[in-house]
């Protein structure tokens, strides 16, 4: 049977706990989301991105709002967390007959063996690149 998404990273997380300037967070995420071609959407204080399988979640909990420099600040815990999928049929063009799953799953495992290998390391070393961006913003912070 053909795999339709094989996860590549799980649960990559990283913890912040302190004052955060929000619209400058949002910024920074949303500069690296556009320079490396991904889209963002974002619903109140949980920002989500989803490209090609890349879900990345900052959620923001126990947040209180604060003056500081003549800046407003969120004093709050922050957990950034990652996964990463690659899809391999997301238009579906070998769902369906037997045998198409049968040439997808052949074509998968004995031919596209080297490309899928660098797919695969290509999207760790994304979000690896993302989870390094994140925590030198709060280093910087």
């Amino acid at each position: 049977m053909v795999k339709v998404a094989e996860t590549i990273v799980k649960e990559r997380e990283f913890s912040y706990q302190g004052a955060v300037y929000v619209k400058e967070l949002q910024a920074y995420v949303k500069k690296w989301f556009g320079k490396n071609g991904y889209d963002l959407f974002e619903k109140g204080y949980q920002a989500k991105a989803s490209d090609a399988g890349k879900k990345p979640i900052i959620s923001v909990s126990n947040a209180k709002e604060a003056m500081v420099g003549g800046k407003k600040v969120v004093e709050a815990e922050i957990k950034v967390s990652l996964d990463v999928e690659v899809e391999r049929d997301y238009e579906e063009t070998w769902k369906g007959k037997p045998v198409k799953r049968f040439l997808r799953g052949f074509f998968d495992k004995f031919i596209a063996t080297e490309k899928d290998s660098e797919i695969k390391r290509m999207a760790k070393r994304e979000a690896e690149g993302f989870m390094e961006m994140v925590k030198a913003y709060f280093k910087a912070d």
